[in-house]
């Protein structure tokens, strides 16, 4: 599907609002590969930016072409990375439990198990739409509901922690104490503005404030990456290459896929429910009306491609999209610029991000797990009966 040619009136709305979200989506993709290539998948983490950097341009340019909401955007989630970390993490353990050379066999087996994952996701999804039960979204109960949404935001909180530690681990209090206040700033600052070029702009100051420190105390990058402040060596990436090119699927250790079935299954289900969650909030805030069913098949076909390209999934955005219809940016040509910013980090290389520090990136996906649990587990006190409430927990 081409993307048609924009109207002046919302060209420079579009271009502002795409910049804006490929900026966040930029930050975002070092944070989620961060948080899936951990611990003994470190050494490719690397090779797991470029897949997030990939798998985010094509999704923001294929959900915002195919929404039924011209202005909508889409790409790389929060809740689905937390499961795949857990994936990766299972595979990764079972691999390391066997005879042989797992180190050959780790990367190509990860990869094989995101891609796995997010196809999956994106038939799942594509029938959904295809079958038209996105009307079924009504009929969900809210407890359930909210308690998939918070316990996924559970898991995003526990890899956030486990970012900003590092190698250092839970000892040292000042390796993880930063990035909790920074992640309680943003959620008391997102309180009183919620605009995303808001929070762009903390993670902006926080990372100068970072560097603004080290730089006073006479710290080099070279000892803050061995201390553990910032992500290890970014450099060697097989940068551009999609999945299938980049990975020796030869040496994919089938049996260790296997034993990260369940979480596989899982994801469809916490993807549909959070698209659709999304979708209908969406409408409330801009009061429009959107097609449940082609938002269904939209995040389907974007789901299938990044599956060649890197495997993780994504759905449509809420707080961009209500940013960009309210900044006049009702345009598909958003996806596109926040594409392109995508592809420009891409092509200066993954080493060109290794400055953003660890409290900063944890800070980000602990900021949203907290604004999660805040909304589907404290919010609802009160407001659920005991019961209601329980179930949630």
């Amino acid at each position: 599907m081409s993307v048609p040619r924009s109207p002046t009136h919302t060209f420079w709305p579009g271009l502002a609002s795409g910049l804006i979200v490929g900026a966040m989506s930029v930050v975002m993709a070092v944070s989620f590969a961060a948080l899936v290539f951990s611990g003994p998948l470190a050494p490719y983490l690397a090779q797991g930016l470029a897949f997030a950097l990939l798998a985010g341009a094509v999704s923001t340019v294929l959900i915002g072409a195919f929404t039924s909401l011209p202005g909508t955007v889409g790409g790389t989630q929060s809740l689905p990375v937390a499961i795949l970390a857990g994936t990766a993490a299972s595979v990764a353990g079972a691999i390391g439990s066997e005879a042989g050379e797992p180190a050959r066999a780790l990367l190509p087996t990860v990869a094989a198990a995101l891609a796995a994952s997010t196809l999956l996701t994106a038939l799942v999804l594509w029938l959904l739409g295809r079958c038209g039960a996105g009307r079924l979204a009504r009929f969900i109960p809210y407890p359930v509901l909210g308690g998939v949404l918070a316990g996924s935001a559970w898991l995003l909180g526990k890899g956030a922690f486990g970012i900003m530690a590092g190698p250092a681990g839970w000892a040292d209090l000042l390796h993880w104490l930063p990035g909790l206040l920074a992640a309680l700033l943003m959620l008391l600052v997102h309180q009183r503005w919620s605009h995303p070029l808001v929070l762009l702009a903390m993670v902006g100051a926080g990372v100068a404030a970072f560097h603004g420190i080290a730089w006073a105390a006479g710290h080099d990058a070279a000892r803050q990456a061995a201390e553990g402040w910032l992500l290890p060596s970014l450099s060697g990436a097989d940068v551009g290459r999609p999945l299938f090119l980049a990975v020796d699927v030869r040496a994919v250790d089938w049996p260790a896929l296997a034993h990260a079935g369940a979480n596989l299954a899982t994801l469809p289900v916490v993807a549909a429910i959070a698209l659709l969650l999304n979708v209908a909030a969406l409408e409330t805030a801009v009061r429009a009306p959107l097609d449940l069913n082609r938002e269904l098949r939209a995040a389907g076909i974007a789901n299938a491609a990044a599956a060649l390209l890197g495997g993780l999934p994504g759905y449509q955005q809420l707080g961009l999209s209500v940013m960009n219809r309210r900044a006049g940016a009702a345009t598909r040509w958003v996806g596109v610029w926040a594409a392109a910013l995508c592809v420009a980090a891409l092509l200066a290389g993954p080493a060109a991000l290794g400055w953003l520090p660890r409290p900063v990136l944890g800070a980000q996906l602990l900021f949203i797990a907290m604004l999660m649990l805040r909304d589907w587990v404290v919010a609802t006190w009160g407001r659920l009966s005991a019961l209601d409430h329980g179930i949630v927990i």
